[in-house]
Protein backbone atom coordinates (compact mmCIF):
# COMPACT_ATOMS: atom_id res chain seq x y z
CA UNK A 1 0.00 0.00 0.00
CA UNK A 2 2.83 2.39 0.84
CA UNK A 3 4.31 1.83 -2.64
CA UNK A 4 0.94 2.60 -4.23
CA UNK A 5 0.61 5.76 -2.11
CA UNK A 6 4.08 6.95 -3.15
CA UNK A 7 3.27 6.23 -6.80
CA UNK A 8 0.02 8.21 -6.56
CA UNK A 9 1.80 11.15 -4.93
CA UNK A 10 4.43 11.16 -7.68
CA UNK A 11 1.69 11.05 -10.34
CA UNK A 12 -0.19 13.94 -8.74
CA UNK A 13 3.01 15.98 -8.50
CA UNK A 14 3.70 15.38 -12.21
CA UNK A 15 0.15 16.30 -13.21
CA UNK A 16 0.27 19.46 -11.07
CA UNK A 17 3.57 20.52 -12.66
CA UNK A 18 2.13 19.96 -16.14
CA UNK A 19 -0.98 21.96 -15.27
CA UNK A 20 1.12 24.86 -13.96
CA UNK A 21 3.45 24.89 -16.99
CA UNK A 22 2.46 27.79 -19.28
CA UNK A 23 1.03 26.91 -22.66
CA UNK A 24 3.37 27.70 -25.55
CA UNK A 25 2.83 31.00 -27.37
CA UNK A 26 1.60 30.41 -30.93
CA UNK A 27 3.66 32.29 -33.55
CA UNK A 28 2.60 31.88 -37.17
CA UNK A 29 4.69 32.38 -40.32
CA UNK A 30 4.30 32.12 -44.08
CA UNK A 31 4.45 28.57 -45.46
CA UNK A 32 5.92 29.41 -48.89
CA UNK A 33 8.70 32.00 -48.62
CA UNK A 34 12.01 30.13 -48.52
CA UNK A 35 14.61 30.62 -47.16
CA UNK A 36 12.89 32.93 -44.67
CA UNK A 37 9.83 30.89 -43.74
CA UNK A 38 8.25 27.82 -45.27
CA UNK A 39 6.85 24.41 -44.43
CA UNK A 40 8.53 21.02 -44.77
CA UNK A 41 6.66 17.87 -43.76
CA UNK A 42 4.27 19.89 -41.61
CA UNK A 43 7.06 21.77 -39.80
CA UNK A 44 7.75 25.51 -39.93
CA UNK A 45 11.27 25.92 -41.31
CA UNK A 46 13.62 28.72 -42.34
CA UNK A 47 15.19 31.89 -41.00
CA UNK A 48 12.21 33.26 -39.05
CA UNK A 49 11.14 30.01 -37.36
CA UNK A 50 14.76 29.52 -36.25
CA UNK A 51 15.04 33.13 -35.03
CA UNK A 52 11.70 32.97 -33.20
CA UNK A 53 12.75 29.80 -31.37
CA UNK A 54 16.07 31.37 -30.38
CA UNK A 55 14.39 34.55 -29.13
CA UNK A 56 11.75 32.76 -27.09
CA UNK A 57 14.32 30.36 -25.67
CA UNK A 58 16.45 33.32 -24.55
CA UNK A 59 13.34 34.92 -23.00
CA UNK A 60 12.47 31.66 -21.22
CA UNK A 61 9.04 31.40 -22.85
CA UNK A 62 7.75 28.23 -24.56
CA UNK A 63 6.73 28.74 -28.19
CA UNK A 64 4.99 26.87 -30.99
CA UNK A 65 5.82 28.01 -34.53
CA UNK A 66 3.26 27.13 -37.21
CA UNK A 67 3.46 27.74 -40.97
CA UNK A 68 0.43 28.33 -43.17
CA UNK A 69 -0.58 30.58 -46.09
CA UNK A 70 0.32 34.20 -45.41
CA UNK A 71 -3.17 35.54 -46.08
CA UNK A 72 -4.60 33.17 -43.46
CA UNK A 73 -1.94 34.26 -40.95
CA UNK A 74 -2.87 37.92 -41.54
CA UNK A 75 -6.57 37.11 -41.20
CA UNK A 76 -5.91 35.34 -37.89
CA UNK A 77 -4.09 38.43 -36.63
CA UNK A 78 -6.98 40.69 -37.63
CA UNK A 79 -9.34 38.41 -35.68
CA UNK A 80 -7.07 38.65 -32.62
CA UNK A 81 -5.71 35.10 -32.81
CA UNK A 82 -2.09 34.05 -32.30
CA UNK A 83 0.86 36.16 -33.35
CA UNK A 84 3.05 36.60 -36.43
CA UNK A 85 6.76 36.74 -37.29
CA UNK A 86 8.62 38.10 -40.29
CA UNK A 87 6.11 40.92 -40.79
CA UNK A 88 6.67 44.57 -41.77
CA UNK A 89 5.19 47.59 -40.01
CA UNK A 90 2.90 49.92 -41.94
CA UNK A 91 0.37 52.54 -40.90
CA UNK A 92 -2.59 50.18 -41.04
CA UNK A 93 -0.89 47.41 -39.06
CA UNK A 94 0.42 49.76 -36.36
CA UNK A 95 -3.18 50.69 -35.55
CA UNK A 96 -4.08 47.03 -35.00
CA UNK A 97 -0.97 45.27 -33.76
CA UNK A 98 1.89 45.69 -31.27
CA UNK A 99 5.40 45.12 -32.66
CA UNK A 100 8.71 43.91 -31.29
CA UNK A 101 11.95 45.67 -32.06
CA UNK A 102 13.22 44.64 -35.52
CA UNK A 103 14.10 40.98 -35.69
CA UNK A 104 15.84 41.19 -39.06
CA UNK A 105 16.07 43.67 -41.96
CA UNK A 106 15.03 42.46 -45.42
CA UNK A 107 16.17 44.07 -48.66
CA UNK A 108 13.42 44.14 -51.31
CA UNK A 109 15.01 43.60 -54.73
CA UNK A 110 13.54 44.34 -58.14
CA UNK A 111 14.00 41.28 -60.36
CA UNK A 112 13.99 41.84 -64.14
CA UNK A 113 14.69 39.94 -67.33
CA UNK A 114 18.27 40.34 -68.55
CA UNK A 115 16.96 41.44 -71.97
CA UNK A 116 14.56 44.08 -70.59
CA UNK A 117 14.62 47.40 -72.45
CA UNK A 118 14.45 49.41 -69.20
CA UNK A 119 16.38 49.63 -65.95
CA UNK A 120 15.33 50.24 -62.35
CA UNK A 121 17.12 53.27 -60.92
CA UNK A 122 14.39 54.80 -58.73
CA UNK A 123 10.79 54.20 -57.77
CA UNK A 124 9.33 56.16 -60.70
CA UNK A 125 10.73 53.53 -63.10
CA UNK A 126 7.95 51.19 -61.92
CA UNK A 127 5.15 53.58 -62.94
CA UNK A 128 2.91 52.10 -65.62
CA UNK A 129 4.49 48.66 -65.33
CA UNK A 130 3.08 45.29 -64.27
CA UNK A 131 4.82 44.04 -61.14
CA UNK A 132 4.62 40.58 -59.59
CA UNK A 133 3.88 40.56 -55.87
CA UNK A 134 2.86 37.99 -53.25
CA UNK A 135 -0.72 38.09 -52.01
CA UNK A 136 -0.99 39.71 -48.58
CA UNK A 137 2.54 41.16 -48.55
CA UNK A 138 3.37 44.79 -47.91
CA UNK A 139 6.40 46.11 -49.79
CA UNK A 140 6.62 49.39 -47.87
CA UNK A 141 4.44 52.48 -47.69
CA UNK A 142 5.62 53.98 -51.00
CA UNK A 143 4.83 50.88 -53.03
CA UNK A 144 1.54 50.23 -51.24
CA UNK A 145 0.47 53.81 -52.00
CA UNK A 146 1.52 53.59 -55.66
CA UNK A 147 -0.42 50.35 -55.96
CA UNK A 148 -3.56 51.88 -54.44
CA UNK A 149 -3.62 55.02 -56.65
CA UNK A 150 -2.73 53.12 -58.98
CA UNK A 151 0.50 54.29 -60.56
CA UNK A 152 1.36 50.71 -61.48
CA UNK A 153 -0.31 47.31 -61.78
CA UNK A 154 0.50 44.76 -59.07
CA UNK A 155 -0.38 41.14 -59.88
CA UNK A 156 -0.58 38.91 -56.82
CA UNK A 157 0.26 35.22 -56.71
CA UNK A 158 0.91 32.87 -53.82
CA UNK A 159 4.73 32.85 -53.99
CA UNK A 160 7.91 34.36 -55.41
CA UNK A 161 8.43 31.22 -57.46
CA UNK A 162 5.12 31.68 -59.29
CA UNK A 163 5.97 35.32 -59.99
CA UNK A 164 9.45 34.56 -61.27
CA UNK A 165 8.09 31.93 -63.65
CA UNK A 166 5.68 34.54 -65.03
CA UNK A 167 8.53 37.01 -65.42
CA UNK A 168 10.65 34.39 -67.21
CA UNK A 169 7.80 33.87 -69.71
CA UNK A 170 7.53 37.64 -70.24
CA UNK A 171 4.12 38.01 -68.55
CA UNK A 172 5.41 40.59 -66.04
CA UNK A 173 7.75 43.58 -66.24
CA UNK A 174 9.38 42.90 -62.87
CA UNK A 175 9.03 40.94 -59.63
CA UNK A 176 9.52 42.24 -56.09
CA UNK A 177 11.04 39.81 -53.61
CA UNK A 178 13.38 39.71 -50.65
CA UNK A 179 16.79 39.44 -52.26
CA UNK A 180 17.86 36.12 -50.75
CA UNK A 181 14.45 34.52 -51.33
CA UNK A 182 14.38 35.59 -54.98
CA UNK A 183 17.93 34.45 -55.69
CA UNK A 184 17.25 31.13 -53.98
CA UNK A 185 14.10 30.59 -56.06
CA UNK A 186 15.88 31.36 -59.33
CA UNK A 187 18.74 29.01 -58.52
CA UNK A 188 16.44 26.17 -57.50
CA UNK A 189 14.39 26.53 -60.71
CA UNK A 190 17.46 26.85 -62.92
CA UNK A 191 16.35 30.23 -64.33
CA UNK A 192 19.28 32.28 -65.64
CA UNK A 193 17.39 34.88 -67.70
CA UNK A 194 16.47 37.00 -64.65
CA UNK A 195 18.68 39.25 -62.52
CA UNK A 196 18.16 41.62 -59.60
CA UNK A 197 18.51 45.36 -60.19
CA UNK A 198 21.58 46.94 -58.62
CA UNK A 199 19.42 49.16 -56.38
CA UNK A 200 16.96 47.86 -53.80
CA UNK A 201 13.36 49.02 -53.83
CA UNK A 202 13.51 49.32 -50.03
CA UNK A 203 15.01 47.88 -46.88
CA UNK A 204 12.32 46.80 -44.43
CA UNK A 205 12.73 45.72 -40.80
CA UNK A 206 10.73 42.58 -40.00
CA UNK A 207 9.16 42.02 -36.60
CA UNK A 208 7.22 39.75 -34.30
CA UNK A 209 3.74 41.18 -33.70
CA UNK A 210 0.68 40.53 -31.54
CA UNK A 211 -2.89 41.82 -31.82
CA UNK A 212 -3.41 44.85 -29.57
CA UNK A 213 -6.16 43.08 -27.61
CA UNK A 214 -3.93 40.11 -26.72
CA UNK A 215 -2.40 41.57 -23.55
CA UNK A 216 1.15 40.70 -24.64
CA UNK A 217 2.84 43.98 -23.70
CA UNK A 218 4.96 42.41 -20.93
CA UNK A 219 5.93 39.51 -23.18
CA UNK A 220 7.03 41.94 -25.89
CA UNK A 221 9.36 43.65 -23.43
CA UNK A 222 11.03 40.28 -22.70
CA UNK A 223 11.26 39.49 -26.41
CA UNK A 224 12.76 42.91 -27.17
CA UNK A 225 15.45 42.31 -24.56
CA UNK A 226 16.16 38.84 -25.98
CA UNK A 227 16.40 40.15 -29.57
CA UNK A 228 18.77 42.93 -28.51
CA UNK A 229 21.02 40.48 -26.69
CA UNK A 230 21.10 37.99 -29.58
CA UNK A 231 21.96 40.75 -32.06
CA UNK A 232 24.77 42.03 -29.82
CA UNK A 233 26.19 38.51 -29.57
CA UNK A 234 26.04 37.97 -33.34
CA UNK A 235 23.58 35.12 -32.95
CA UNK A 236 20.96 36.61 -35.30
CA UNK A 237 23.50 36.79 -38.14
CA UNK A 238 24.75 33.27 -37.35
CA UNK A 239 21.24 31.81 -37.57
CA UNK A 240 20.58 33.67 -40.82
CA UNK A 241 23.72 32.21 -42.44
CA UNK A 242 22.92 28.78 -41.01
CA UNK A 243 19.49 28.74 -42.67
CA UNK A 244 20.88 30.02 -46.00
CA UNK A 245 23.41 27.19 -45.95
CA UNK A 246 20.63 24.72 -45.18
CA UNK A 247 18.74 25.91 -48.26
CA UNK A 248 21.87 25.60 -50.39
CA UNK A 249 21.92 21.84 -49.75
CA UNK A 250 18.18 21.16 -50.08
CA UNK A 251 15.59 21.77 -52.77
CA UNK A 252 12.95 24.22 -51.49
CA UNK A 253 9.32 23.02 -51.25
Amino acid sequence: MRAVFILLCALLTTLRAQAERPAPVLVQVDDSNPPFMYEVNGMATGVYPALVKAVFTRAGVPVQVRAKPWVRVLNDMDRGHGSIAGVYRNNDRVRKWDFSVPLFTENIAVFMRRDADWRFTDFSDLNGRTIGTVRGWSYGESFDTARAIPLLTAEDTQSDRHNLRKLASNRLDAVLAVEEAGVNALQSMGITTIVAAKRYLSSNPAHIAFPKNSGREALLQHLDKAITELKREGEIDRIFLQELNRMATAEPP
